[in-house]
């Protein structure tokens, strides 16, 4: 980021340990940001959302109540506030990924998630873009977890300004889709990293 995120971050963390700054020198892409942060967790569960305001940190109370049943609990955005065009390209994207990896959510990209912290640290995760989300629930489906969806709220952007629909982001996704779909005609899920919950489920919170 070429904002002033990091220097906040380290200042919070010189005043609480509560706070850890990992940073990456160069943009390495939102994939390896992500995987960067799972890897260096600890904690029974994760939780990971984008930090652009369009997410509120409060709702994370509407995913914690099935934190203990399931491995994944997956917010999906009730009504979505970003512009026609990237709701149809991520409509568009949500249907690739049905057809080519047999994951069907409501929102794959949707960045609100918790995870049970020792499936998600288990997954050897390569995607350096946007397709990581795709790549998580690809592989924590061999590996059989259990996944409920629940809806959370979206607001509109009031900074920044968002790269995920144009044309070169695009064209780059659909080749990672293409990768990603090849390397997992090979991947065998790590057999200590099974779930205890039975076979993939999926399912939607009221």
């Amino acid at each position: 980021s070429r904002d002033g995120t990091a220097g906040i971050v380290a200042r919070l963390a010189a005043e609480s340990d509560r706070v850890r700054l990992l940073r990456h020198e160069r943009n390495r892409g939102y994939g390896a940001a992500l995987t960067t942060g799972f890897r260096a967790t600890s904690g029974a569960f994760v939780m990971f959302m984008d930090a652009d305001r369009q997410f509120d940190i409060r709702d994370l109370r509407l995913l914690a109540p099935f934190a203990g049943e399931y491995d994944i609990v997956a917010g999906f955005r009730m009504e979505r506030s970003d512009p026609i065009h990237r709701r149809i390209f991520a409509e568009l994207f949500n249907v690739a990924v049905r057809v080519l990896f047999g994951v069907h959510l409501r929102d794959i990209d949707c960045a609100f998630k918790l995870f049970r912290g020792d499936l998600l640290r288990s997954l050897d995760l390569s995607a350096p873009g946007a397709l990581i989300n795709t790549e998580i629930q690809a592989k924590a489906r061999r590996q059989g977890a259990r996944l409920i969806q629940v809806g959370v709220h979206h607001y509109p952007r009031v900074a920044g300004r968002a790269s995920g629909g144009s044309l070169r982001v695009i064209l780059r996704a659909v080749w990672e889709t293409v990768l990603l779909w090849w390397r997992l005609h090979a991947y065998r899920p790590p057999a200590a990293a099974s779930t205890t919950k039975g076979p993939y489920l999926l399912g939607d919170a009221a």
